[in-house]
């Protein structure tokens, strides 16, 4: 499954929304990281316990209603 879809699925699972800049941020993880670790973070990949919707991102986005990277926010957040 290509990066942007997987994003996309997590997003979707928890109940989050997808930004307009998943799509950057999925080709940044892509060359970054590639297939096989592509859940780290670009913002703070020297956090193993910081990845796309983990604990530490859910709560970014539960308290500023968008994660760190700008690419996933809650329902409603209207300022990405």
């Amino acid at each position: 499954m290509p990066i942007k879809d997987a994003m996309e699925a997590m997003c979707d699972a928890f109940g989050y929304l997808p930004t307009a800049n998943l799509e950057k941020v999925a080709a940044a993880k892509e060359k970054l990281f590639g297939e096989s670790s592509w859940r780290s973070c670009p913002c703070d990949k020297n956090d193993p316990d910081r990845f796309c919707i983990s604990k530490k991102c859910r709560e970014t986005i539960e308290r500023d209603g968008v994660c760190g990277c700008r690419c996933f926010c809650k329902r409603g957040y209207n300022n990405v």
